[in-house]
């Protein structure tokens, strides 16, 4: 019998196929319900209103391994202050300085940290924070929180990467 590498090329594809990666995950828009800002997350995550502040909106993996908060504070600080203030209150040790970004086309803060969050420990975090004038002297920011437990950090990290890059601020909000 001949060798015939002409068929070898069928089985290499086949091999292939089935070693490519899934097919991406579906997600979903979830929309704070008091504020205008939303974030893209798998669509199986759950949403609502957090414990204690019905004025934070959480989206969570149904394990609850990643946790995603979202909420709007009134603040004389910009949102490189309130993110440096928000960082100094916790109990999380920044893992470098806070980097200005843009997100959804607006001017951001954004900073990765380590620690506890929440009764959580051992986390790695990252915020978020888009700034905004709403025409009062304070001004505010609108803020999003994701975290993770550390040892799966990089396992996670491009899913909370696709998240605070969805991250959405209506126009009409300043």
């Amino acid at each position: 019998m001949r060798n015939d590498r002409r068929a070898l090329i069928p089985a290499f594809v086949l091999i292939a196929a089935a070693s490519a990666p899934a097919v991406a995950q579906q997600t979903a828009t979830f929309h704070h319900s008091g504020q205008p800002m939303s974030i893209e997350a798998p669509a199986e995550w759950r949403a609502g209103a957090w414990q204690g502040d019905p004025g934070v909106y959480e989206v969570s993996a149904p394990d609850g391994a990643v946790r995603a908060l979202l909420w709007f504070t009134l603040t004389e600080n910009g949102a490189h202050g309130y993110l440096r203030k928000m960082l100094g209150m916790k109990p999380l040790e920044p893992t470098g300085e806070p980097v200005r970004t843009t997100i959804g086309g607006r001017e951001a803060w954004r900073a990765v940290a380590t620690g506890t969050e929440q009764g959580d420990e051992n986390v790695t975090e990252t915020f978020a924070v888009v700034g905004v004038d709403i025409g009062t002297p304070a001004g505010g920011n609108y803020v999003l929180q994701v975290w993770c437990p550390s040892g799966q950090a990089t396992e996670f990290g491009p899913l909370i990467e696709s998240i605070v890059s969805s991250l959405r601020v209506d126009r009409a909000a300043g």
